[in-house]
């Protein structure tokens, strides 16, 4: 008995231990999620859940509302019910005499239809409903190419910052292990201690050039998750550990590019001339649409007579009983031409339109301007990325060489220490130097993609 109570015992704490392990694995994965981001994640995520997006596809929802609204113009509207008139007192007939001491009560039963068309605005309503829906919908894609290439830009500095990490870490470590390899040789009366302890004050400068580069790491990081709205939870890390130049723009491209050819190409230039079309159909409505007449019609055919009474059929013979309710009818039309003095005169709401419009086309010239600077602009920083990436990569190849040679030398010790510090200062530079102008290529590149009226 006292054995099995034992093992009953041991596999009670057995299980706890289990229930305790998956407890703190399930609560630490809850706690700590690593996500890992690469380029083309960015670019999804960022234009999906970007509130600037947002803001604007809600304005082009609510653009083509307006437009479904103003594109029903034509269609009646229809009624169909009961309605009923009391009057108790005084009564006036058709001939101009009084009744007193009357009282009437009657009922209206049945459906009728009214139709209005205003030509002069309906017409010229639906057309700049049309434009600014087209305006909206190519506002929403300018916001949204430049809020995607935020996110690349923030991607690219971000990779940048964790790549710069792990190069400091690097350089930490090979430091570390020369500082060992001195030891060694100091040990065996080959060097100075001296030249240890500059070899270990190297190692924690370059620690220390790792800590603040983990500093900046984490700032981008929090502007990335910040862009992509990403849970704070959430730890975000470069997918690869790989940063290769693009070739978005060829170099064809890149030498026959002129603003010119940007500026009709550009969602943001689209919008503003639909916005401008928009408002001259509108300016018509008080213009040329005062030339055209309100056509109006209106019908009904219903059951009206006595109410709270007895309703009998009535013979072709018989008199009308106030008794009854009789088939009624009518048809109404009217045609009519709305003349305001006061506009034809003073012209002040065609003046109105005319301020808006040239407001209008001053911000196109802004905007035009402004996709003037950004490919100028783009396209000086492309051209000099290139050559700056050429020296970077030849930089980078030589410093790497000069390491690892310098390291072994210092391996056999024909190599002093400084030597070996100065390598690595010379390879952490040209490697820095690499991924920042790399970064800056690729982000360039975006940049003048997107200037050039590329949707992303």
């Amino acid at each position: 008995m006292e054995n099995l109570k034992q093992k009953e015992n041991k596999i009670q704490q057995l299980c706890w231990c289990c229930i305790l392990l998956l407890s703190s694995i399930w609560f630490t994965s809850a706690q700590e999620q690593v996500v890992e981001l690469d380029l083309p994640a960015v670019l999804e995520v960022g234009g999906a859940d970007n509130l600037s997006i947002d803001r604007y596809e809600k304005e082009q929802e609510l653009a083509e509302a307006n437009y479904l609204k103003a594109k029903s113009w034509w269609l009646p509207d229809l009624s169909l019910g009961v309605r009923s008139e009391h009057l108790w007192g005084a009564a006036m007939n058709a001939d101009g005499g009084f009744f007193l001491e009357v009282e009437r009560n009657n009922l209206w039963l049945g459906p009728e239809m009214n139709l209005s068309w205003d030509f002069g605005k309906d017409i010229y309503k639906l057309k700049a409903e049309e434009l600014k829906l087209r305006a909206a919908d190519f506002e929403t894609r300018e916001e949204k190419n430049q809020a995607i290439l935020r996110g690349i830009e923030v991607y690219y500095e971000f990779k940048n910052a964790q790549l710069s990490r792990t190069a400091y870490d690097r350089m930490a470590e090979i430091a570390d292990t020369v500082s060992m390899q001195l030891e060694i040789q100091v040990d065996a009366g080959f060097r100075y201690q001296s030249e240890v302890l500059t070899s270990q004050s190297n190692t924690k400068h370059l620690q220390i050039q790792s800590l603040e580069s983990e500093k900046e790491f984490l700032e981008k990081q929090e502007e990335l998750r910040e862009l992509l709205d990403v849970n704070a939870t959430v730890e975000l890390r470069a997918a690869d550990d790989l940063l290769l130049p693009l070739e978005l723009i060829s170099e064809d491209e890149l030498m026959n590019i002129t603003p010119d050819s940007a500026v009709g190409r550009r969602p943001g230039i689209e919008a503003i001339d639909n916005r401008i079309l928009a408002t001259k159909e509108e300016k018509k409505q008080v213009t040329t649409g005062l030339l055209l007449p309100k056509l109006s019609i209106g019908a009904y055919t219903s059951y009206f007579g006595g109410f709270f009474e007895t309703v009998t059929p009535m013979r072709a013979e018989q008199e009308p009983s106030p008794q009854s309710l009789y088939p009624t009818t009518a048809i109404q039309a009217s045609l009519i031409w709305d003349i305001p003095l006061g506009q034809i005169f003073y012209k002040g709401e065609p003046k109105r339109y005319d301020a808006v419009i040239g407001l209008q086309k001053n911000e196109r010239e802004q905007f035009e301007n402004k996709v003037t600077r950004e490919v100028k602009s783009a396209r000086a920083k492309l051209i000099n990325s290139k050559r700056q990436l050429e020296i970077a990569e030849e930089s980078e190849e030589l410093a790497r060489e000069a390491l690892s040679q310098s390291i072994e030398r210092q391996k056999s010790g024909t190599a002093a220490p400084f030597e070996v510090f100065q390598a690595q200062e010379y390879y952490l530079r040209s490697r820095l130097d690499y991924l920042m102008v790399v970064s800056q290529y690729n982000t360039v590149q975006y940049q003048l993609y997107v200037a050039l009226g590329n949707d992303l």
